[in-house]
């Protein structure tokens, strides 16, 4: 009887691990490039043009007004303007664009400091 109930429940269990890796949904993507190879936006309805590698085709997603903009660790956005400064600086070498796969909406930029 026991062994019953145990097996039961591996099957159960084995079930429910099944459906719940179905029900996965991808919120976000990401693409990272150095910041030489990208376009930012000029104002908050532009877009981000990324050349992931040499030879790529360039891939171009869209911002809104909703789409953050970080520099480093920092967890606080920063202002459009502020972001595309940090890029003509120098000091960063790297940007990450995350996006909705369904949509091609930017959801936030990242810069990435040389190390």
């Amino acid at each position: 009887m026991l062994r019953t109930f145990q097996i039961a429940m591996i099957a159960i269990l084995m079930a429910c691990s099944g459906s719940a890796i179905a029900a996965l949904v991808i919120l976000e993507q990401a693409v990272e490039a150095d910041v030489s190879d990208t376009r930012f936006p000029s104002n908050s309805a532009g877009q981000v043009v990324v050349r992931a590698c040499t030879g790529c085709e360039p891939q171009v997603w869209r911002v809104t007004a909703a789409t953050s903009y970080h520099i480093g660790m920092r967890t606080q956005p920063v202002a459009l303007a502020e972001l595309r400064a940090a890029a003509a600086s120098g000091r960063h070498e790297m940007v990450y664009v995350f996006y909705k796969p369904d949509t091609d909406e930017v959801t936030r930029v990242v810069l990435s400091a040389k190390h």
